[in-house]
């Protein structure tokens, strides 16, 4: 008959064991207040809370770190990585209280000012060789408009939140309309409608694809003034190729107000006259051609 019973010590043994490794795996988390330092050094780790910190009494601070030390010795004297990563999201979460504290008027001219730091950059960004252009009854900006050699773009302002889903673009080679959702009614108005100053080529076509439909202009909606404030539509087409000559448009909505293409920053004034003498020198030939050709006589009745 065999005897179990020396298998008793054995199972007792291994469940202390269990125990004791259970005992050690429990983790120690000591909770912090904001302001609160963690110093480590020696093979221990020292809390300071900024009562401490604040105190210029040296023999007092001593006494405190040294009551410290012997408060935490079993507990946080060897700080392991898991507590130390509760620590210190302890002390992010304080920081993150502290800053929530902070006075909403404080708050909000910080946030006024990054608007309009932002919307000042936008503003030249998108009138660069261009302008604004208001709205005739209310007087505000209906929309802004930019230029360079080879590309027009258009930035229509729409109501803080529009989305890209919201709005409809049609874009051809002589008229642009943006419509965008009015959220209140439910129902699509439109914002712009128009007819561009000067006619736009198409975009390139994919060599690979030529049953492709042709196109005119691309459009994205993005900020202009931050976060939770009014957006633009804008549309970038591209001008008129010329080989001779960079075409300056005064407007980019035919009938809106024109601008002086003297002052455009990016246009080169002394090639800009460079190209109006070699056109008159070119009609001026033409027109000496004109003049000196021999007439040839006909028969109109053959």
């Amino acid at each position: 008959m065999v005897d179990y019973s020396k298998f008793d010590r054995i199972v007792a043994d291994a469940s202390d064991d269990e125990d004791e490794a259970r005992t050690r795996a429990t983790p120690n988390v000591t909770r912090l207040d904001a302001g609160t330092k963690i110093t480590f050094g020696n093979g221990r780790a020292t809390i300071a809370t900024r009562a401490d910190a604040d105190d210029d009494d040296d023999g007092d601070r001593r006494e405190r770190d040294a009551d410290a030390r012997g408060a935490n010795e079993g507990a946080e004297g060897t700080m392991s990585e898991r507590e130390l990563r509760a620590a210190l999201e302890a002390r992010d979460a304080a920081a993150a209280r502290d800053a929530a504290r902070a006075t909403p008027s404080a708050r909000g001219d910080d946030v006024a000012g990054a608007r309009g730091a932002n919307r000042e950059t936008c503003l030249t960004k998108m009138t660069r060789n261009g302008g604004v252009v208001l709205d005739a009854g209310t007087k505000e900006e209906r929309y802004y408009w930019r230029q360079d050699a080879s590309e027009a773009t258009l930035s229509v302002v729409v109501a803080p939140g529009t989305k890209a889903k919201d709005a409809r673009v049609r874009v051809t080679a002589t008229e642009v309309e943006i419509s965008v959702l009015n959220r209140e009614t439910g129902a699509s108005e439109v914002v712009l409608r128009g007819e561009w100053a000067h006619e736009i080529d198409p975009e390139p076509r994919d060599e690979d694809d030529e049953y492709a439909p042709t196109t005119f202009g691309d459009w994205e909606i993005t900020d202009f003034e931050g976060a939770d404030a009014r957006r633009v539509v804008r549309v970038t087409v591209r001008k008129k190729a010329s080989q001779m000559l960079t075409h300056w448009w005064r407007s980019c909505i035919k009938g809106a107000p024109e601008e002086d293409p003297s002052t455009f920053e990016d246009r080169n004034s002394s090639r800009a006259e460079a190209g109006r003498r070699a056109w008159e020198e070119a009609q001026e030939m033409f027109r000496e051609r004109v003049k000196t050709r021999e007439k040839v006589e006909i028969d109109a009745h053959d």
